[in-house]
């Protein structure tokens, strides 16, 4: 419910007051409106508040006034200085500009036929209706333009009379108005099908607006309020009302509504808000020094007070209903027997009772039972011989606080019921309670109120831990986001019961939950305690997992008939950022990516393995066939070569290397010693004592090259030690080395070591 008040707008849940205040930078300058408080709702979920000479705007989807109103009305497609503004019945924005009047649905102007200043319009089918300060209305089709009719209310004095301010409301093919003047006021309606005006009543005094209820127009005015029945055109006026101390107020009404279940809420200028049931209260108070209450109380008083015991239990009261059931009220509760040997069933607070001690019981004519306690009345209803609901009655519903008396409860001939407490006695008629105890469907609508995330308050549009929980205000946001560590939640729901707070049952389920979404329902007097004596939900959703759920909840005045589909809430809490789709999808590219890698790789080492393994075999089918060079050199006579008879120098690059030769000297009795097969260059590379690689660079620089060289180093070593350790003739030893001349073994041997053979023999001996 929403309620003006000076120009800020206050925000009622049931229960508690919100309000936002305007500043004037908010304000968007009226020129030509003159009135006071005016308030419109439009299709786009705004609300637009007129006040002598300005509008203020708040976007009701977050519940706040609209800084730049000028940035509203532009996007709305208006380029020009607006003069006014009007929102019809269908929530359609109009707009009075120098160029005309412009219509934001359809996106273009519209003639005005009247220099006098607009004060109200609508549209009805076709025809656009246009209300002027003098009380002419003037049609002119919606379609076309086209000026279709002029209409005055009336003439003469009262042109001048009734110029200050207009308000409209549509009933049926027409229009009923109030017009204002200075001091003055006129009720009028216009018939648009017979485009004729009716004046209904003139007032020396205000009327300030009117409200539609079951064929009534109420009417609030400087005194009270009128009501003007359509059917009878009948007039009558309420200027005192009664409040619930049984006082009487007078005061002034500036606006009047009627809420979802028929309640009356009453504006005043200095008495704030007034508020009034849908009916009045069925329960009529006596204190007992009240002429009335004497008849009463002789009757009351007949009635015995025993101090009785049934089954083991003290009683305050026994009674037998008409169904032969026995009703026993104690301390700890309201005790039936259907039979003597059932067990009983036991009502307490827990089940709906005001109180647990249980003063009286009494049967009314539609065989329902009543119930005193020490903290109010209860009605416990009876269908197909089953008790189906239980409806307490308190001092909210004008029950005195004070206990009862025990046993003192009568039903009369006529189906009164009296109670009597310790200082008042307390009569009613079962018939009276209307929709109170009437077990029909009563749509009740559960608005969220308040949201807490892990103890913290949330505010709609601000960040928590930098997520935006709620981008909406609470009573229209309907999708709830959460972290993964954002997952406690507590939720207060009001289900707007004004009239009966107590007597609100909320039914609430979770789908997404280990539950399978199964119904639960809450009340104030049962034994969770979710629902407080307001009729407000506290509602906590604790160590929610991420995913998706979504949040049901019904309310009604009764715990087993619902209407309609359930209000839902979705909620959703966030995977942690390492469960995400999109680091999912990220390691999934990653993990094929390193798969590819390493097949990749894999392949390329295997190629690498076989063509390694292909060229180690190549080299050491190389290192065997030098070997075996070197083997066929060892049968032959060493012979010197053209060049060594030409005395040319030796050609150094194809000589072998020192290194290589020392490693060969290693290699080839370790290879005549193997099998071939086994051979491998690891092997041959231990028995030298280098690398692998060390040994594949030797090999491949020194293989390619003539291996005589070597068998003539292996020869001249060969007879190196044949000095050392023989007195061979240098003659005998060349030859037993192989070589072919004294001479040619000479001249090598001088090569190698730098010194004859007889030099080296004396050395090293």
């Amino acid at each position: 419910m929403i309620i003006s008040t000076l120009g800020n707008l206050n925000f009622f849940d049931g229960v508690s007051f919100t309000h936002i205040d305007t500043r004037p930078e908010f304000q968007y300058l009226l020129p030509a409106y003159h009135g006071n408080c005016h308030l419109y709702f439009d299709n786009r979920h705004h609300v637009w508040l007129k006040n002598k000479g300005v509008v203020t705007c708040v976007d009701m989807m977050l519940e706040h006034f609209i800084v730049n109103v000028d940035s509203v009305i532009r996007e709305m497609g208006c380029r020009e200085a607006v003069n006014d503004l009007f929102v019809d019945t269908l929530g359609a924005v109009w707009m009075v500009t120098a160029k005309g009047l412009y219509s934001v649905d359809e996106q273009k102007y519209h003639r005005l036929y009247s220099k006098k200043n607009l004060q109200d319009l609508d549209v009805i089918g076709n025809t656009l209706l246009t209300f002027f300060e003098d009380g002419e209305v003037v049609g002119q089709s919606l379609k076309t333009g086209r000026l279709m009719f002029r209409k005055r209310a009336y003439d003469g004095a009262d042109i001048d009379k009734y110029t200050r301010t207009s308000v409209l409301l549509r009933y049926e093919n027409g229009f009923f108005q109030i017009r204002q003047g200075i001091k003055d006021a006129i009720l009028l309606y216009f018939d648009v099908k017979a485009r004729k005006w009716t004046t209904l009543t003139k007032i020396s005094y205000h009327l300030n607006n009117f409200a539609l209820k079951d064929d009534k127009l109420y009417i609030p005015s400087d005194y009270g309020y009128w009501i003007y029945d359509i059917a009878t055109k009948k007039f009558e006026q309420v200027e005192k009302f009664t409040l619930m101390d049984g006082s009487s107020l007078e005061t002034d009404c500036n606006m009047l509504a009627f809420d979802r279940q028929g309640g009356m809420w009453i504006g005043t200028e200095k008495r704030g808000v007034l508020y009034s049931g849908p009916m009045a209260s069925p329960f009529h108070i006596y204190r007992m020094e009240q002429p009335e209450c004497i008849p009463f109380f002789k009757i009351l008083g007949r009635i015995p007070q025993p101090n009785i015991e049934y089954r083991g239990i003290a009683s305050n009261c026994l009674f037998r209903d008409s169904r032969e059931w026995r009703w026993q009220g104690t301390m700890r509760g309201l005790y039936l027997y259907r039979s003597e040997d059932e067990k009983p069933i036991v009502f307490t607070k827990q089940t709906g009772l005001p109180n647990n001690v249980v003063h009286a019981v009494v049967e009314d004519k539609n065989h329902n039972i009543w119930v005193s306690t020490s903290a109010g009345i209860a009605c416990i209803l009876i269908e197909q011989e089953e008790p189906v609901f239980v409806n307490s009655f308190t001092a909210l519903d004008n029950i005195p606080i004070e206990s009862f008396k025990n046993n003192r409860a009568l039903s009369l001939d006529d189906g009164t019921i009296m109670m009597e407490g310790l200082d008042h006695i307390v009569t009613f008629h079962p018939d009276s309670f209307g929709v109170i105890n009437d077990r029909k469907p009563h749509k009740l609508y559960p608005k969220m109120t308040r949201l807490q995330v892990n103890g913290n308050i949330v505010l709609p549009g601000e960040k928590l831990d930098g997520n935006v929980v709620i981008d909406q205000a609470f009573t229209r946001a309907t999708d709830i986001s959460l972290n993964s560590d954002q997952n406690s939640l507590s939720l207060t729901f009001s289900a707007l019961n004004y009239f009966r707070p107590l007597q609100t049952y909320y039914r609430v389920r979770v789908i997404g939950l280990d539950n399978q979404g199964e119904w639960q329902t809450f009340c104030y007097n049962d034994e969770h305690e979710q629902v407080d004596i307001q009729g407000r939900l506290h509602l906590s959703l604790l160590g929610l997992l991420p995913g998706d759920y979504t949040l049901e909840v019904q309310a009604s005045m009764f715990p087993d008939l619902w209407e309609g589909e359930p209000f839902k809430w979705q909620i959703h809490v966030n995977q942690p950022w390492w469960q995400t789709q999109a680091v999912h999808i990220l390691l999934g590219l990653l993990v094929l990516t390193l798969v590819i890698f390493n097949f990749i790789i894999y392949n390329k080492n295997t190629r690498l393995r076989v063509r390694r393994a292909n060229a180690e075999g190549e080299m050491i089918r190389k290192i065997c066939s030098f070997v075996e060079r070197c083997d066929s050199f060892s049968t032959e006579v060493l012979m010197p070569t053209q060049e060594d008879l030409a005395g040319y120098m030796r050609n150094e690059s194809a000589k072998l290397s020192p290194e290589f030769i020392a490693v060969m000297l290693k290699i080839i009795p370790f290879v005549r010693q193997q099998d071939r097969r086994s051979l491998t260059m690891q092997k041959l590379s231990q028995a030298c004592e280098i690398s692998v690689v060390k040994l594949y660079e030797l090999m491949s620089s020194e293989l390619y090259k003539n291996p005589r060289e070597l068998a003539r180093v292996f020869r001249l070593q060969r007879a190196a030690n044949l000095l050392r350790t023989t007195n061979f003739s240098i003659e005998n030893i060349a030859k037993e080395c192989g070589f072919y001349t004294p001479n040619y073994f000479l001249g090598n041997f001088f090569h190698e070591f730098k010194m004859t053979p007889k030099e080296y023999r004396a050395k090293k001996n």
